[in-house]
């Protein structure tokens, strides 16, 4: 649905305290696919850049299951150029008829990859309608090479493109696919668990299944890779979804950003909260009665008119895409997952979900929530290693033409004064506090100013590239120290979430670093950690203790009174977690639940993070 009304112009634009934002981003959303390239000639002195392509009349979706070993496709949408009654993209199937579709995949899939009888998807070479069936040849995790160096992965690609043309077309189907749906035999005990599957997938290891007909001459109690990591494809935005029903959502960050997946993760939500809505509704109101999030025109070609020899005019069956792996590539998928192992095992997730106050508990202390967040992992960092380290913090810029992210560095002076004053033995509750105050004023000063478009990180990397790109020497203040350890981020972190979603993560950007994502609820904060080779585990605990300190301080009467600050909502807050317990239980149970709306909370920076609700203006 999301695919139709984006296809048709019809999709609500975004919009931001009334301005409507800048919806380029949209267009690569689906359909397109990052291209890797090869390394330059000898002697030339820089790699090429690899190629975001997209295809605008994308109609089809690739599924990836049986552990990345198999992969099929069926049409969603109807042709730009639809006839038979239905309109350009219109949505060609039902959720029913979806369902029946990916039964159809599950049942054909071997698992392993090992031959197999019985009819089934039609293998993406044979005519439409033709007979298919389980592949008779050994099935490989394409896929896995995906994570490979850009450069590797670009070989292994002409490899395959070169090998055989059934390759060709295979790539091709999987390059303009609207997106991969992903299908994982797997269920996250954790919220941990979950996060990192979401993110990298999972590791597990098994002799059963190696890979044959390489060049390698490997021992039979080898052991292979089976893990969900290798039932991914990197390039293209993908929907996974594990065996309990948990869904996340992985995209190529190259091309859109956080927000822009958040938009589609949301609607989609949404539009199964209204869909239930209606489910339960339907005999006592009209189905308009709640107007649908996604209002596609869906036109199934199981209803519309059909060829003259009875067959519809479209057909979406599920079809198999089957790969001529030559040895060479063989061999280099099994490097391709030995070296992910690596990487996953050498990367920790974890995942906090702190529910003793959110979002209202913070706005009632007159500060800003991101600006909140920001201090909490600049300060657990501190109290961890004593020491001030670049950090990074994207703000959206969509508000312009084309725009997408300015940088907020959160290492200012005064975070570094809040950080050593907070941790200091000597140092009384209402300094804390006005330390806190301070920093988070400094850091919504410098947001508002990157909304604005008024940042340094995006212009002075603009000018480095236009001086590489003409040939130009390079300014001396490129090879400094400062710029040195300014771009050398170890704390990346970004806010990107709302009631939608359960967390949002990435991985660190240097080996020393932290990724961490953030999403900002009413009642709750919502942290997801990943690191390489460090204490994860143990900076999320100082997380934890830092933000309880701050919940004490708060609502200490005698503490609040030096202060000379409003009092927090108090016992009014301790009734909203009641209430708002008593709405999430019930949420459980099938029935959806909506609080008040009115318009954006102006923080004291001035800047609201999309996504976002409102207090009403009874708790405002």
């Amino acid at each position: 649905k999301f695919a139709s009304l984006l296809k048709q112009n019809e999709l609500a634009p975004d919009e931001f305290r009334g301005s409507r934002m800048c919806m380029g981003q949209y267009k690569k959303l689906f359909g397109g696919a990052r291209i890797p390239s090869a390394d330059d000639a000898p002697g030339e002195q820089r790699r090429r850049r690899d190629v975001f392509e997209s295809d605008e009349t994308s109609t089809h979706v690739v599924v990836l299951a049986g552990g990345g070993r198999e992969m099929f496709y069926f049409r969603g949408l109807w042709n730009g150029d639809a006839d038979g009654g239905a309109g350009p993209f219109d949505v060609a199937v039902s959720e029913a008829e979806i369902a029946e579709i990916l039964q159809n995949i599950l049942s054909n899939c071997t698992g392993s990859g090992s031959a197999g009888t019985g009819g089934g998807a039609a293998d993406h070479e044979k005519a439409s309608g033709a007979p298919g069936g389980r592949s008779s040849k050994k099935s490989h995790p394409i896929g896995v090479l995906t994570t490979l160096p850009r450069s590797d992965w670009a070989n292994a690609r002409n490899a395959l493109r070169t090998h055989s043309g059934k390759n060709d077309r295979a790539l091709k189907i999987i390059d303009s696919a609207l997106f991969v749906l992903v299908l994982d035999d797997y269920r996250p005990g954790t919220a941990d668990e979950a996060a990192a599957n979401m993110l990298h997938g999972s590791y597990s290891l098994s002799e059963v299944d190696g890979l044959k007909g390489g060049g390698l001459s490997l021992p039979k109690s080898t052991q292979h890779q089976v893990g969900t990591c290798i039932n991914r494809w990197y390039d293209k935005l993908q929907l996974i979804v594990c065996q309990d029903g948990t869904a996340g959502v992985n995209f190529e960050h190259s091309s859109i950003d956080g927000q822009t997946a958040l938009r589609l993760v949301s609607d989609i939500f949404a539009d199964t909260v209204i869909s239930f809505a209606h489910s339960i509704t339907k005999t006592i109101y009209k189905h308009d009665a709640i107007p649908s999030i996604l209002p596609a025109k869906i036109s199934l070609v199981s209803k519309l008119a059909k060829k003259a020899d009875g067959r519809p005019l479209v057909n979406t069956s599920p079809r198999r895409i089957v790969f001529d792996v030559p040895p060479g590539v063989v061999d280099m998928i099994f490097y391709a997952e030995t070296s992910l192992g690596d990487k996953i095992s050498s990367t920790d997730t974890v995942a906090l979900e702190y529910k003793k106050y959110g979002k209202l508990f913070i706005t009632s202390n007159k500060m800003s929530p991101d600006s909140f967040i920001q201090a909490s992992v600049m300060l657990a960092y501190y109290r961890l290693y004593g020491k001030i380290v670049s950090a990074y913090e994207p703000v959206m810029t969509k508000r312009y033409l084309h725009g997408r992210t300015e940088a907020m560095r959160s290492a200012t002076p005064a975070a570094a004064t809040f950080c050593e004053t907070w941790c200091s033995r000597f140092a009384s509750p209402e300094d804390k506090v006005r330390a806190l105050r301070d920093a988070l004023g400094e850091h919504s000063r410098l947001v508002g100013e990157a909304a604005r478009g008024m940042g340094v990180d995006r212009h002075l990397y603009a000018l480095k590239c236009t001086a590489e790109r003409r040939g130009m020497a390079c300014p001396k203040f490129f090879e400094s120290e400062p710029w040195r350890v300014l771009n050398h981020t170890v704390l990346s972190t970004s806010n990107c979430g709302n009631p939608s979603l359960r967390h949002f993560g990435f991985g660190s950007v240097v080996p020393d670093g932290f990724g961490v994502g953030y999403i900002i609820k009413d009642n709750s904060l919502h942290y997801s950690v990943s690191s390489k080779n460090r204490q994860t585990g143990r900076f999320v605990n100082v997380l934890a203790c830092y933000l309880d300190e701050v919940h004490d301080i708060l609502e200490d009467p005698l503490a609040l009174a030096k202060l000379k600050v409003i009092e927090p909502i108090g016992r009014m807050n301790s009734m909203t977690n009641s209430i708002n317990s008593f709405a999430t239980k019930k949420s459980k149970s099938g029935s959806p639940t909506n609080g008040p709306t009115s318009a954006p909370l102006h923080y004291m920076d001035n800047f609201d993070t999309y996504g976002e609700t409102s207090m009403s203006k009874g708790q405002r």
